[in-house]
């Protein structure tokens, strides 16, 4: 056997092997990519769907929050309405807190004359 007979068992050999070993490495390759778009759109669709439940939880939150504003302002209304209004002799209830405090402090100043200068109760 000749250097040229081994030479070409060697080439007979080797050239089908580089090329099914090429192909191979170009349909792992071509696998691969297919696998990382099928990943990549899987990967999407789940930030997709975590947006929206999020968005919904925000615009749900939002919403709660628009419902106790709308009760906050209603009753300022309410309160503004009431306080602006004129108190008519039937409903002036003022009288049932200032003329016991009055009464009361009346009553300390002529205990101790001494004590109409204190921040304190006298005992």
């Amino acid at each position: 056997m000749t250097a040229l007979d081994l030479f070409a068992i060697i080439g007979v050999v080797s050239v089908p092997a580089s090329l099914g070993l090429g192909a191979a490495l170009w349909a792992a390759r071509a696998e691969l990519r297919a696998r990382r778009e099928q990943d990549g759109h899987q990967l999407n669709r789940r930030v997709i769907e975590e947006a929206l439940i999020n968005s919904r939880q925000l615009e749900s939150t939002v919403d709660s929050m628009s419902v106790e504003l709308e009760r906050l302002a209603e009753s300022q209304r309410y309160l503004a309405r009431a306080l602006m209004e004129p108190l008519s002799p039937a409903r002036d209830d003022r009288h049932l807190v200032v003329a016991p405090v009055a009464a009361q402090s009346e009553a300390l100043r002529k205990q101790d004359p001494a004590a109409s200068g204190r921040t304190t109760p006298v005992p």
